[in-house]
């Protein structure tokens, strides 16, 4: 009878466990280089851009669009950060703006432009938390709309998150 009580008890203490492991989150982080996740907005954008490993620099004498997307995560329940690193290759500090587009074609995306001030010949990223709009979660679906002085560059676009650990 002891034996079965303690099988019983093992028992009963898995169910509980696994009610309870559908809450059980944990955090992770989705990125992609600029040379794989993003393009230029036209033919003529595309000329322009230098695609290395790296990233991809705006080589021409006027700004250019690219359009990113990061890598759908692992199941994220909810998206903390977006982030887009830039860098900028020439002498004089310069602005970049980009936007994200969070969220699908369906109508269903909201834009969040940021612009901010690249020191010269530095590297620095451009950051949205759901926090600065009232919200406390991005969809998943993250993309960057970015315009790219001469001599700036998209080096990484990505995401952090977290998620279900048992897919619940």
């Amino acid at each position: 009878m002891k034996s079965f009580s303690f099988v019983m008890a093992v028992a009963l203490a898995l169910a509980a466990t696994a009610m309870h492991a559908t809450d059980a989150q944990a955090a992770a982080s989705s990125a992609s280089t600029g040379v794989g996740a993003c393009r230029g907005s036209s033919p003529a954008a595309n000329a322009n851009l230098r695609k290395r490993p790296l990233g991809v620099r705006n080589e021409g004498a006027t700004a250019v669009f690219v359009s990113c997307a990061a890598q759908w995560g692992y199941n994220p329940t909810q998206v903390i950060t977006a982030t887009v690193l830039l860098s900028n290759a020439n002498a004089q500090a310069t602005d970049v703006t980009c936007t994200l587009v969070d969220g699908v074609s369906n109508g269903a995306a909201f834009y969040f432009p940021k612009t901010m001030s690249l020191a010269a010949n530095d590297i620095d990223q451009m950051v949205w938390s759901p926090s600065e709009y009232g919200g406390t979660s991005f969809s998943g679906f993250e993309n960057f709309s970015c315009s790219l002085p001469p001599g700036v560059e998209v080096n990484v676009v990505g995401f952090e998150y977290d998620y279900d650990i048992y897919g619940g």
